[in-house]
C-alpha cells in the first residue's frame, strides 16, 4: 500500500494447516492371509489402535494400525513499513505467528502403551528495523536490529507438558507443580545485522558483498517430543499372555503423576530452553561480476558459528 511518494505499508496474513500420519497395514498380495485384528487388540477398535507382534526367535514382526496422527494449524501476521529519506531507505516491521500442534495417540500390545492426544500452543514474535544507506554512488550499507520473542508452550485443554527441578542431582530430581512453565521466557534476544556493497568499476559490472547478522531460531521441535512421553504416555509389560487377546482393560497401563517415574523427555524450568539453544554467527562474503553480458556471480564460502 503506497501512503505517499516516500512511505509504503505491506500487510501480509496467512492461515494454513498440515496433516500428517502414519498406519501400517497387511493385504492379501501374493496369497498372504491378514490376521483377525481382534486377535491381538480384542475388543479394542482397529481404527484408532494399533498392534506390534513379534517372536524372539524369529526375525522381522507384524504390526498392523495407526501409529500416529498429528495436525499443525498456523496463523501468521506480518506488517512492514519503509520510508525513503534522502540516501536513506527506512524499514520497519512486525512478524506475530501461533502454531498449534495436535497429536493423537494409539495403543501397542502385548508391552502396551497407552497415549493422551495432546494440544500445544507456540507463539512466535519480532519487531525490527532496518536502514539502507547509499553512502557514495558506489558504496551502500545496510544494516539493522531484530528482537526475537519465543514464549514458552502453553498445553491445550486437558494436555499436561512436564516441567521438573533438581535436575542436577539424579535422586532428587521432581515433577514441577502443574502449571509451571516448560523454561524461562527470554526477552533479550538482539539480532544485529550489517551488509556493505561497493561498485568496483564505474560500468558497475563488479561489485563486493558482504555481510555479518545473529540469528535465533526457535528450535521447538522437542517440544512436540513431550506429547508423545511421560506424562502423555504410560506403558505396562505382560508376560505369559495368551492368544486371542480378551479381558483387555486389565492389559491396559494407567496414567499417573506419581514416582516412580518411566523415561521422560523434559525441561528444567529454571532453563531459558529454546530461546539460547540456537544462537547463529553467519559471515557471508561474494563478488558478482559481468562477463560478456551474463551476470556472474562467485560466493566466498559462508561462515556459521553456533552458540548457546
Amino acid at each position: 500500500m503506497l501512503i505517499s511518494n516516500r512511505i509504503s505499508n505491506s500487510i501480509r496474513a496467512n492461515y494454513s494447516r498440515q496433516n500428517s500420519g502414519f498406519s501400517e497395514k497387511l493385504d492379501s498380495f501374493g496369497g498372504a492371509v491378514p490376521l483377525d485384528p481382534k486377535l491381538l487388540l480384542g475388543s479394542l477398535p482397529s481404527s484408532d489402535n494399533a498392534f506390534f507382534f513379534g517372536m524372539s526367535d524369529v526375525s522381522g514382526f507384524y504390526s498392523v494400525g495407526p501409529n500416529a496422527r498429528n495436525r499443525v494449524t498456523q496463523l501468521n501476521f506480518v506488517d512492514d513499513a519503509s520510508m525513503t529519506k534522502r540516501t536513506h531507505v527506512l524499514k520497519f516491521g512486525v512478524d506475530d505467528r501461533a502454531i498449534a500442534f495436535l497429536s493423537t495417540g494409539t495403543a501397542t500390545f502385548l508391552s502396551a502403551a497407552a497415549e493422551i492426544p495432546g494440544k500445544v500452543l507456540l507463539r512466535g514474535f519480532s519487531l525490527y528495523g532496518q536502514d539502507s544507506w547509499k553512502v557514495t554512488r558506489r558504496l551502500s550499507l545496510t544494516y539493522g536490529l531484530r528482537w526475537e520473542l519465543s514464549p514458552t508452550p502453553s498445553p491445550q485443554g486437558s494436555t499436561t507438558l512436564s516441567a521438573w527441578t533438581n535436575v542436577d542431582t539424579p535422586s532428587a530430581i521432581t515433577l514441577a507443580p502443574a502449571g509451571t512453565s516448560l523454561w524461562s521466557t527470554v526477552y533479550t534476544n538482539f539480532a544485529p545485522r550489517v551488509g556493505v556493497a561497493y561498485t568496483v568499476t564505474p560500468k558497475g559490472d563488479l561489485v563486493l558483498r558482504a555481510g555479518w547478522g545473529l540469528y535465533y531460531d526457535q528450535a521447538l521441535g522437542s517440544v512436540g517430543d513431550i506429547l508423545s512421553a511421560f506424562p502423555n504416555l504410560a506403558s505396562k509389560f505382560s508376560l505369559g499372555v495368551p492368544l486371542p487377546l480378551t479381558n483387555v482393560p486389565s492389559f491396559l497401563p494407567a496414567f499417573s503423576l506419581q514416582p516412580p517415574f518411566p523415561a521422560v523427555t523434559g525441561f528444567r524450568p529454571d532453563h531459558s530452553g529454546a530461546a539460547t539453544l540456537y544462537r547463529r554467527l553467519t559471515w557471508v562474503r561474494r563478488v558478482d561480476g559481468s562477463l560478456g553480458g551474463t551476470t556472474v556471480s562467485d560466493p566466498i564460502p559462508t561462515f556459521q558459528a553456533r552458540s548457546s
